[in-house]
């Protein structure tokens, strides 16, 4: 176990997991949150508005270790799929000036080029990271049959011949 996870920590496989779980922790968030007047109403909008930030942490954090590494890209990069997406955040976040709400708008693009930069940082792990998002996502699926099971009524209602009948096909 102990080889295991120093194998890991060399390879950089758990940073690559926390980048992309930050990644996702942004997910169904965005600054607007934030800026609306009165912010924070409540404990959970906080937690909300600081999850927002949380994909342009792991963008900076995989330019850090871009850097720490010092890993360059080729020339060649801006002339493959991810360079052109590259090329199309950066026009974004150039163009934000002229947007009639900027700060939402380099929001999304800063947000929007951080998922390639974390691309980039991990991508020899992503082996690793596609095995842990089966691996969480094997879990959630137990959890949450055992959750839905769980509830009384539910084996019960399984047995009864309504169950079935009422049900249309489609």
């Amino acid at each position: 176990m102990k080889a295991f996870i120093k194998n890991n920590l060399q390879s950089g496989l758990f940073s690559s997991i926390v980048l992309w779980l930050m990644i996702w922790g942004g997910y169904n968030t965005g600054i607007e949150r934030v800026l609306s007047p009165g912010f924070p109403h409540n404990f959970s909008d906080l937690i909300h508005g600081i999850r927002a930030f949380f994909p342009i942490l792991a963008g900076l954090l995989a330019v850090l270790l871009l850097l720490f590494k010092k890993r360059e890209i080729s020339k060649k990069f801006f002339l493959t799929p991810m360079g052109m997406l590259m090329i199309y955040a950066v026009f974004g976040i150039i163009f934000s000036v002229f947007s009639p709400s900027p700060l939402i708008s380099l929001y999304w693009g800063v947000s929007f080029i951080s998922v390639i930069v974390v691309l980039l940082a991990t991508f020899k792990n992503l082996p690793g990271i596609v095995y842990t998002n089966w691996l969480v996502a094997i879990i959630l699926t137990l959890l949450l049959l055992f959750l839905f099971f769980s509830h009384i009524g539910v084996i019960q209602s399984l047995t009864l011949e309504s169950f079935f009948c009422n049900a249309r096909p489609y």
